[in-house]
């Protein structure tokens, strides 16, 4: 996962031009767990370990980019890791 956020983090870099960027994060999702009531999720080496209902409430708040700028990174990181 880190050599992961590594290479995204590093294709930002390159492809940024002095642009506001975007942050880059870890996530380990997992969907069936068993996680106890009251906290459970946790971050290890920056990497975070939760459920899907946590990763979903993470991902959906507002960052620090419009909505043009973001689109445009999602295009041009879409490109940079085409589908496999």
């Amino acid at each position: 996962m880190k050599m992961q956020v590594q290479v995204v983090t590093r294709a930002i870099e390159y492809l940024s031009n002095g642009r506001p960027t975007p942050t880059v994060a870890g996530v380990l999702c997992f969907l069936d767990a068993d996680w106890p009531l009251v906290g459970g999720s946790f971050a290890i080496s920056g990497i975070f370990v939760e459920w899907p209902k946590k990763t979903y409430a993470r991902l959906t708040q507002p960052g620090s980019l419009d909505q043009t700028l973001t689109d445009t990174w999602h295009r041009e990181l879409a490109d940079a890791f085409p589908r496999a």
